[in-house]
């Protein structure tokens, strides 16, 4: 019978010899964009797509894209990550690799004051009789909005992919991250997933969503997957942008 140091001790070996030689490559292909079914269909080293899967989100939670609080209870600080290298001798080396833009930023919530603000997609007149849609946001009753008018329900979707894409990148830049609630049971986010194209569902369907909100970064992406669901009304939810300290619920 063997002994728990033993368990222990072999699921340590077990767990070394797995990041040795596959974590590097699934974190690799992670940042690089690739889903999971992409990243399975990479690796030389016969893995499961379960242990592919808690690889892909304990890296997106290490490096800032998913965090598991709201952004207003302090951005964590990301781990390091260390690359292994060999020089012209044979000889090798380990180099800290830098973070991805915008991750590993840390800041509490005693030092960082978020702005609360609310968008709202309405119907605005027109009087060509087609259906138009305008986004508009509020503060203090002060205005910000996507400046454009789309047809149809599409619109809707678009108007907000516009209103984050201006938010995010006209003023600062920094990352965003924002509201995802594909694992809360019963959620109407979740229930859209069916509605996505294949594309889309591939990536979420490759993330194990935990049963509860989550907050993922603000990339083309999520923007598009968010605003296809915002455009069909499955979407409701808040967007964190680092830029301006500004805290908006989507509604």
């Amino acid at each position: 019978m063997t002994s728990p140091d033993g368990d222990a001790f072999q699921k340590a070996l077990s767990d070394f010899t797995f990041d040795a030689a596959c974590g590097g490559a699934i974190r690799h292909l992670a940042d690089s964009g690739c889903t999971v079914k992409q990243i399975m269909e990479r690796l030389a080293w016969p893995v499961s797509e379960e242990r592919v899967r808690q690889v892909l989100y304990r890296h997106l939670c290490d490096t800032g894209v998913i965090l598991e609080k709201p952004p207003e209870e302090g951005l964590p600080e990301a781990k390091p990550e260390y690359v292994l290298e060999y020089d012209s001798y044979g000889k090798p080396s380990y180099r800290r690799k830098s973070a991805p833009d915008g991750g590993g930023a840390s800041s509490g919530p005693s030092t960082m004051v978020w702005e609360e603000k609310r968008y709202r997609c309405q119907p605005a007149a027109d009087s060509s009789g087609k259906g138009r849609w305008k986004g508009s946001g509020s503060g203090r009753e002060k205005g910000f909005g996507s400046g454009r008018e789309e047809e149809s329900g599409k619109g809707r979707g678009e108007a907000l992919s516009a209103f984050l894409w201006n938010t995010g990148n006209v003023r600062g830049g920094q990352p965003a991250w924002i509201s995802c609630d594909f694992g809360v049971p019963g959620s109407p986010v979740a229930e859209g997933c069916s509605r996505l194209n294949g594309r889309q569902r591939e990536f979420l369907e490759g993330i194990p969503w935990p049963r509860h909100r989550v907050y993922h970064r603000l990339d083309q992406r999520m923007r598009e997957i968010i605003c296809s669901l915002y455009g069909q009304g499955m979407y409701e939810g808040v967007c964190y942008f680092l830029s301006c300290r500004e805290k908006w619920l989507i509604l």
